[in-house]
């Protein structure tokens, strides 16, 4: 109906590097491409000791591998560049995707129960609580996944058919 969205896959590494995650990548999209790449503007444009950023580095190792996708090539979306919505406004719009639809009553996002670290990511997910109350704020925590969800919805997450490519 274009209205549901589907998280069917997840990727995590533990201390992954650039060159890691684009052989990891390589190797799952086998035979297809991806649509697009987002990366957290924020953390993405910090430096490290070799003097490149860390998107460049990703941008590079993409490059080196030959992952590509069909919009973005080896680069990415920004996700968080120049304030557009905060991490709350992030957080509610997840909540309103996880909301049972009129339609169906299910909610308009999907995640396929082997995605674990995500499922975990979301039920640990909670605003913080300052002097017993909940506020609007979430609380911050290494929730990786959560994250990337938190990118994946801010962007729209359009349905787009897959498409096998040419050997």
């Amino acid at each position: 109906d274009g209205r549901r969205r589907y998280v069917y896959d997840e990727l995590y590494i533990r201390q992954c590097s650039s060159d890691m995650l684009a052989q990891e990548m390589k190797n799952r999209t086998q035979g297809y491409r991806c649509e697009a790449f987002i990366i957290d503007y924020h953390g993405s444009i910090r430096t490290e000791a070799g003097g490149s950023t860390i998107a460049k580095q990703y941008v590079e190792a993409f490059q080196k591998a030959k992952v590509r996708s069909r919009s973005t090539g080896h680069g990415f979306i920004e996700a968080g560049a120049g304030g557009k919505g905060t991490v709350e406004h992030a957080v509610h719009k997840v909540r309103d995707w996880m909301l049972p639809t009129e339609e169906d009553g299910k909610p308009a996002i999907q995640i396929f129960s082997h995605c674990r670290r995500l499922i975990a990511d979301v039920q640990g997910m909670h605003n913080k609580m300052v002097s017993g109350v909940f506020t609007d704020k979430p609380e911050e925590q290494s929730r990786h996944a959560g994250a990337a969800l938190r990118y994946g919805v801010m962007h729209g997450l359009k349905y787009v058919k897959p498409v096998k490519l040419k050997k």
